[in-house]
């Protein structure tokens, strides 16, 4: 009977396993490891967002530009046609 039992045990694969051993308990330096992570992440997060930022304010900065531009020639329009008015007015 053992023998019919040990050619049916290898039939099966055998499958590895590995015991994993870990604690619950911070090793050493582990608090300060995180907190030096944490202000490196944090500092990127911050730089990143500057750096976004800084480019909206250069787009805006474009955008208000052009929109002086537009402005100016609106009002150069406009007194030319004020002008134009009081000839029209004065013949």
């Amino acid at each position: 009977m053992s023998a019919s039992i040990l050619r049916i045990a290898n039939r099966f694969p055998r499958v590895a396993t590995q015991a994993r051993w870990s604690s619950s308990t911070p090793k050493d330096g582990a608090v300060s490891g995180t907190k030096a992570f944490n202000d490196k992440e944090r500092a990127q997060e911050s730089a990143y967002v500057r750096q976004h930022e800084a480019a909206q304010i250069e787009k805006l900065r474009a955008q208000l530009a052009q929109a002086n531009k537009d402005l100016e020639r609106s009002q150069s329009q406009l007194s030319d046609l004020g002008k134009k008015l009081d000839e029209v007015s004065k013949k």
